[in-house]
C-alpha cells in the first residue's frame, strides 16, 4: 500500500466499498471484504490471515466493517509496516528524577496550580504560568529555577504564548489583560499591556497565527469568541483597553468559554475548542474568516486537541474519557482511543514517533501509537500535590525527548528509545487460549501483557499491554465466535477486547465486592436470544451480564449460594445448566436464567484441605447417559469425580 492516499484513491476505495456493500447495510461483512478487498490490502495473505486483517479493521468486533472503520485503518496503516509496531518504539522513564531546586527556598515554586507551560527558544528556558498570578522561567537543560515575574496580583495567568523569531512572550490573565514581554539577552521586560473591553470576555487561551506571512496573536475568551489582534505590541506598560480597530473577530460561534486555539498552516485554518462540546474550523485569510466546519463529535466539553501532521488528523479530548480522531479537512470521525477512566485534560502529538500523549484528571498519562491505534504505555503520577491533587498542564519537548507535567513545579518524564523487545513474555504466563477462527494463540502474563501468536510460524503477530493497570490477569476467555477476548483480574475488573488490534471494546462493572476473578464464561444461547458473560471469583458471587451495544455494561444479575471462594465454573452447551465449584469442594448446579439451584454436590476427603474443586467440565456429548449431562470435577485431592446431572444428585463414579 502506498504511504500516502490521495483524494482520487480515496474516491476509488469509496466506490469499491459501496460496491462490496451488496445488502446496503452501510457496512461490509467478512465474505464481502474477502471478495472485494483481499487483493488490495493483502495480496500475499492466505484466507486465515485475511480474516485476521478483517478483525483488525473491525475495531468494535461487531462482524461488520463500516466506512469510518475502513478509512481509520487506511489512514493509520499507511505509516506502518507489518508486525506489532515495536521496531522503533519508545518508552518514558517513570522513575522520578531528583529535583535540582529541592535545596533552594520554597518560594522558587508556584504557590498555586500551573495553567500553562511553554518553551522560550530565544533564551532556552521553559516558562510556567500559574494561578498565583506569576510566571517563572526554568533552565531547559536541568530545570533549575531562573526567574520569577509577577504578572498580576489576585488574578490567574491563563496562558502563555511565544512568537517564533520575534523575541516576545505573551501572557494572558483572568483580569482581562494580555501582557507582552520583550526578550533582551537573558532578561524579560514588560513592553505593553492591553485589556479586553466592554462585553468581551476574559482571555483564556492564545496562539500565534502566520497569516499573509505575518505573525498575529489570536486569543479565545470566556464568552466563546475568538479574536485576532491587529495593534502594535509595544505600548504603555500600564496598559489600556482595546479599541475596535485593535482586533478583528475570527468567530463568536462558541456558546461557552474557549479552551484551546491552534492555527494549522496545512489547512490554512484556525481551530478552536470549547466547553460547549464543539470544535470550530475557520478558514483564515488576511482580515477575512469563514467558518468551514463545526465538529460535534463530543457530547461534553472539549479541553484539548492537537494536530498530527503525519496523518493529517486532529486528536481531541475532554470531559468524556475517549479521545477522538477526526479528519482535519472534513471534520469526519476516523477513530477513537479508548482506555482512560477519567476526563481527558490534555492531549499532544509526537509527530516524529507517530504517538499521542494524553493526560487525564486522575493523573494518568497514556502513550498511544497512531499507527496501530493502541496504548503502548501507561504512567501514573502517584505523588500527592497541594493545593489540588491534579496535573493541570503538560508540554512535550521533542528536541530534548522529554515530557513535562506541571502542578506547582515541573516534573520531567524522560523519553528513551528502545530496540525491539524479546519475542516472549517478560513475566509469568497465566493463561493461553487457542483461537480456531484465526489459527492463533492468545497468551497473557502477570504484568497484564497480552500476546497474539502465529501458531504455524511461532512468531508474535501482535501484543497490547496494561490490560488491567496495576493488577494481574487471572481469567480469560473468548466470545462464542472467538472474535473478542475477555479478561478478568485480581482487582475484580472485567474487560472485553479486540485481541487482533488491542482495542478496548467493553468494560463490565458491578457494585459487589471487588475480589479476584477466577473464571470467565461467554454463553451465546440462540434459544433464549441471549449473549451472556459470566464471572465468578473470590467474592463468592456469580455475576451475569447480558451483552448489549453499550461500551460499559453495568446491569447484571447475581446468584448466591457459595460460602467459600468460587474457583471454577462451566456451562453445558445447549442447556440452561451452569455448574460452579468452590474451595470447600461444594459444587452447585444452577439454572442459568432463573438462578434456581438444580442440585448440590460435595467432594468428600479425609483431609479437609484437599476438598477444593479446581476444575469443572461437562461431557455434553454423552447422550447415551439417560440421567442427562455428565459433569467431571477435579481438585486438590488428586481424583476425578463424575456426576450425573439429569436425575438425582448422586455421584456416578
Amino acid at each position: 500500500m502506498e504511504n500516502q492516499i490521495n483524494l482520487e484513491e480515496l474516491h476509488h476505495m469509496k466506490a469499491k466499498f459501496e460496491q462490496a456493500d451488496k445488502d446496503g447495510s452501510d457496512g461490509i461483512e467478512m465474505e464481502e471484504f474477502l471478495e472485494h478487498f483481499g487483493n488490495l490490502l493483502g495480496a500475499s495473505l492466505n484466507s486465515t490471515q485475511l480474516k485476521q486483517l478483517f478483525m483488525k479493521i473491525d475495531a468494535d468486533s461487531n462482524g461488520s466493517v463500516d466506512w469510518d472503520e475502513f478509512t481509520n485503518f487506511m489512514f493509520l496503516k499507511r505509516q506502518t509496516g507489518s508486525g506489532d509496531g515495536d521496531d522503533s518504539n519508545s518508552a518514558y522513564l517513570t522513575k522520578e528524577t531528583p529535583d535540582v531546586n529541592a535545596n533552594t527556598h520554597p518560594s522558587v515554586y508556584h504557590r498555586d496550580i500551573v495553567n500553562a507551560v511553554c518553551y522560550v527558544s530565544d533564551i532556552d528556558k521553559y516558562a510556567t504560568g500559574s494561578r498565583d498570578g506569576s510566571f517563572r522561567l526554568w533552565n531547559a537543560a536541568d530545570l533549575q529555577h531562573s526567574r520569577t515575574i509577577q504578572n498580576c496580583l489576585g488574578s490567574w495567568v491563563t496562558d502563555l504564548c511565544v512568537v517564533p523569531g520575534e523575541k516576545r512572550l505573551t501572557v494572558s490573565a483572568s483580569d482581562r489583560s494580555i501582557s507582552f514581554y520583550g526578550i533582551y539577552r537573558q532578561n524579560l521586560e514588560l513592553t505593553g499591556r492591553i485589556f479586553t473591553s466592554g462585553m468581551m470576555g476574559s482571555p483564556q487561551c492564545m496562539t500565534n497565527a502566520v497569516i499573509a506571512e505575518k505573525n498575529h496573536l489570536v486569543f479565545g475568551d470566556t464568552k466563546g469568541a475568538v479574536r485576532m489582534l491587529k495593534c502594535e505590541h509595544d505600548m504603555d506598560g500600564n496598559g489600556r483597553s482595546m479599541y475596535k480597530e485593535d482586533y478583528v473577530t475570527v468567530h463568536d460561534e462558541h456558546k461557552d468559554w474557549v479552551t484551546k486555539l491552534m492555527y494549522i498552516p496545512e489547512l490554512n485554518a484556525m481551530v478552536s475548542s470549547s466547553m460547549d462540546a464543539t470544535l470550530k474550523i475557520v478558514d483564515s485569510y488576511e482580515n477575512k474568516f469563514k467558518l468551514r466546519h463545526s465538529v460535534n463529535l463530543h457530547s461534553k466539553g472539549v479541553y484539548s486537541f492537537d494536530w498530527c501532521h503525519a496523518h493529517s488528523m486532529m486528536i481531541s479530548g475532554g470531559v468524556e474519557r475517549d479521545i477522538m480522531l477526526w479528519h482535519g479537512s472534513t471534520g469526519h470521525k476516523i477513530g477513537s482511543l479508548v482506555g482512560h477512566t477519567s476526563s481527558i485534560s490534555n492531549v499532544c502529538v509526537d509527530n516524529n514517533l507517530h504517538e499521542v500523549i494524553s493526560l487525564s484528571t486522575d493523573k494518568t498519562i497514556k502513550i498511544w501509537d497512531l499507527r496501530t491505534n493502541r496504548c503502548i504505555q501507561t504512567m501514573v503520577d502517584k505523588n500527592k500535590y497541594r493545593p489540588e491533587d491534579r496535573i493541570n498542564a503538560m508540554f512535550h519537548d521533542p528536541k530534548r525527548r522529554q515530557l513535562l507535567t506541571a502542578t506547582t513545579k515541573i516534573r520531567p518524564w524522560k523519553q528513551m528509545m528502545k530496540t525491539r523487545e524479546s519475542q516472549g513474555h517478560s513475566h509469568a504466563v497465566v493463561g493461553c487460549l487457542y483461537n480456531h477462527e484465526f489459527d492463533v494463540a492468545v497468551s497473557a502474563d502477570e504484568d497484564c501483557e497480552v500476546c497474539v501468536w502465529n501458531v504455524s510460524s511461532g512468531q508474535r503477530d501482535g501484543r497490547f499491554t496494561n490490560a488491567h493497570p496495576d493488577s494481574r490477569i487471572t481469567a480469560m476467555t473468548f466470545d462464542a465466535l472467538e472474535r473478542r477476548f475477555v479478561t478478568g483480574a485480581n482487582d475484580g475488573t472485567v474487560r472485553m477486547w479486540n485481541h487482533n488490534n488491542g482495542q478496548l471494546l467493553k468494560e463490565l462493572v458491578h457494585e459487589e465486592e471487588m475480589s479476584e476473578v477466577t473464571e470467565l464464561l461467554y454463553v451465546m444461547d440462540e434459544a433464549h436470544d441471549a449473549k451472556l458473560i459470566i464471572c465468578v471469583g473470590w467474592n463468592r458471587r456469580i455475576i451475569v451480564w447480558e451483552e448489549t451495544e453499550d461500551h460499559i455494561l453495568s446491569e447484571y444479575r447475581m446468584m448466591l449460594g457459595h460460602e467459600e471462594d468460587i474457583l471454577c465454573a462451566t456451562h453445558c452447551s445447549g442447556t440452561t445448566m451452569l455448574a460452579t465449584g468452590d474451595y470447600s469442594g461444594r459444587i452447585i448446579l444452577w439454572n442459568l436464567y432463573s438462578g434456581f439451584k438444580r442440585a448440590t454436590f460435595q467432594i468428600q476427603s479425609s483431609n479437609a484441605y484437599n476438598t477444593a474443586c479446581e476444575r469443572l467440565c461437562f461431557l455434553a456429548a454423552r447422550e447415551d447417559i439417560a440421567e442427562g449431562p455428565v459433569l467431571i470435577s477435579g481438585g486438590a485431592d488428586g481424583n476425578l469425580h463424575v456426576w450425573l446431572c439429569g436425575g438425582s444428585p448422586n455421584k456416578a463414579g
